[in-house]
């Protein structure tokens, strides 16, 4: 088809509109499960770059060390992520 094919032709946009939750304060508990979960989370980052990016000068065994401490730091990010969810749900009712 050739651009002329469209001369003219407007394409229709639908609009949607999205609704969220009415958010609940945040307390002082999830604050602190946040801020534990932030910093996780960047140690998870940094560490990630490191294994992703090592240095060529890293033995085979400190790089090991290093994948297997980033499996460590996950599951515990993905605890602190699940302890956020879970208070926000006990928080609901």
């Amino acid at each position: 088809m050739s651009d002329s094919a469209f001369t003219g032709h407007r394409w229709g946009h639908i609009m949607y509109s999205v609704t969220r939750h009415t958010k609940l304060p945040r307390d002082d508990e999830e604050s602190r499960l946040l801020a534990v979960y932030a910093t996780h989370r960047a140690l998870e980052h940094a560490t990630a770059n490191q294994v992703l990016h090592p240095t060529q000068s890293l033995p085979l065994r400190a790089y090991l060390e290093l994948v297997g401490d980033l499996r460590v730091i996950r599951t515990e990010c993905n605890e602190k992520r699940l302890a956020i969810g879970a208070h926000r749900k006990k928080m609901q009712y």
